[in-house]
């Protein structure tokens, strides 16, 4: 809802008598509306997971659902993701101080930061904190999902940043290549001057 201040009979005044500008101010004010006063108990779900990209950068997004309606503030998440019976995850997102709003869906993207993003099966961790009706609740949830050969061979074209390592990389080993080659060659000569030196002798 926006407020405005109901222009006065004195700012009108001056305006007739030579004052060609007046400030006017409004406000914004954020209203929750409620159909009743019981409380309701919040509640997420996580629906799916899946691959895909933010800004051409690759990143595994977690789709989370607030079926209630009830705003959640102060919500935190730590999500890890594990290879398929890994121990040590692969990529790690912790955020805070976010907001999801009533009967609504958040898609929460990990990111890869850069790195290739490699087909095979996972298994998503995630802790999520939040606050609703002046209480703190906690969810934790655990799901496999599976990234597709096509998908991640799809995914890592177009991301900048792997376009960008890759690139990079390509440098590296030809910098070592040619340094490989220059000591073989710098061995060989020594060799052959070696032999010559021993046959004159």
């Amino acid at each position: 809802m926006t407020f405005q201040q109901k222009s006065s009979e004195v700012n009108q005044d001056k305006a007739k008598n030579g004052t060609t500008v007046q400030n006017e101010y409004s406000y914004a004010v954020a209203i929750l509306l409620k159909e009743t006063d019981k409380v309701v108990d919040p509640n997420l779900n996580l629906l799916q997971v899946n691959p895909g990209q933010i800004n051409y950068r690759n990143v595994i997004n977690a789709e989370l659902q607030n079926d209630q309606s009830v705003l959640m503030s102060k919500v935190s998440v730590d999500a890890k993701i594990y290879s398929k019976n890994g121990k040590k995850p692969v990529y790690t997102s912790i955020k805070s101080d976010m907001q999801i709003a009533p009967n609504s869906h958040l898609t929460y993207p990990i990111s890869l930061n850069g790195t290739s993003m490699k087909a095979g099966d996972y298994t998503l961790k995630m802790k999520v904190t939040a606050t609703a009706n002046k209480q703190v609740k906690k969810w934790t949830f655990t799901k496999d999902f599976t990234i597709k050969s096509k998908q991640a061979r799809d995914l890592n074209k177009s991301d900048v940043d792997v376009k960008a390592n890759t690139n990079n990389s390509n440098w590296l080993y030809i910098l070592i290549g040619a340094a490989l080659l220059i000591i073989i060659i710098i061995l060989i000569v020594v060799i052959i001057l070696q032999r010559k030196k021993n046959s004159n002798q």
